[in-house]
């Protein structure tokens, strides 16, 4: 099968990678593994022998027949779909609350697919996802160089770093260095244990607060909800901040208060 640029496909050949991946995921015989864009079925193969049921999904016609020749198994599922077109309702009737989902990410959809998997029901207990190097160091920033995609992902999840990746580890080997990281995503109650009470509610003061994040908070969040220069400099200095913070030197629990505050 030749990959086709068209889709973003960078094949994974490295055995040594997928094992990584393999027990990065930890898999147990009674789990449903997504895996988003199984490709030529590399690591397909691997995650059959340890699932109790494998669901592969993939946009490509030629990957989903290639999976199915390669891959003989009875415990797995392939899907013709884009990934981002499937509705909550489809991906609760593929895997319900709780599975554990696995990808070789094309690069430029792995912002839409960790809001996707993070935000939404239902929700995994854990993702194990490839990763550009650069998306996956920016998903880990903290205060100083704090993003809207770490933000968010840092909301919804714990992030780890398995292992760096080099461009020889696919076909055809891609421009950029990779990572796999692993995301275990907080249960409602560890999120209420940090105060994160509305998730979505911190997102859209930061999408506001980042839309110009050279400009300080006082700035930016004039107008938003009626806020008024003085309340937002009042909150800042009461958050112990100076008057002149800018979106990216909060941390994530900083944001949380801000947004409790305001």
């Amino acid at each position: 099968m030749k990959p086709k640029k068209f889709f973003g496909q960078h094949f994974l050949h490295d055995q040594s990678v997928v094992e990584a991946i393999v027990a990065a995921a930890e898999i147990s015989p009674r789990d449903i593994v997504l895996e988003i864009g199984p490709g030529n079925g590399v690591l397909t193969k691997r995650l059959v022998q340890e699932a109790l049921r494998v669901v592969a999904v993939d946009i490509d016609r030629e990957a989903i027949d290639t999976v199915s020749t390669m891959v003989a198994a009875d415990n797995l599922e392939l899907v013709l779909s884009d990934i981002l077109s499937l509705t909550s309702i489809q991906r609760d009737d593929l895997v319900g609350d709780g599975y554990i989902c696995v990808g070789n990410l094309p690069y430029n959809i792995s912002s839409e697919v960790l809001n996707t998997f993070l935000t939404q029901r239902p929700k995994p207990l854990r993702c194990v996802f490839m990763l550009q190097r650069e998306v996956a160091d920016r998903l880990m920033a903290t205060a100083g160089d704090m993003n809207r995609l770490a933000l968010m992902v840092q909301l919804h999840a714990r992030a780890s770093r398995v292992i760096q990746v080099k461009p020889g580890a696919f076909f055809p080997p891609p421009e950029v260095q990779s990572t796999v990281v692993r995301f275990d995503l907080m249960m409602p109650e560890e999120q209420r244990e940090r105060g994160i009470e509305d998730a979505q509610g911190v997102m859209d003061v930061a999408a506001v607060a980042f839309s110009s994040k050279r400009k300080q908070l006082v700035t930016t969040l004039v107008g938003y909800n009626g806020l008024k220069k003085e309340t937002i400099a009042r909150v800042l200095t009461q958050m112990g901040l100076p008057e002149t913070a800018r979106p990216q030197e909060l941390s994530v629990d900083q944001w949380v208060e801000l947004f409790m505050s305001l």
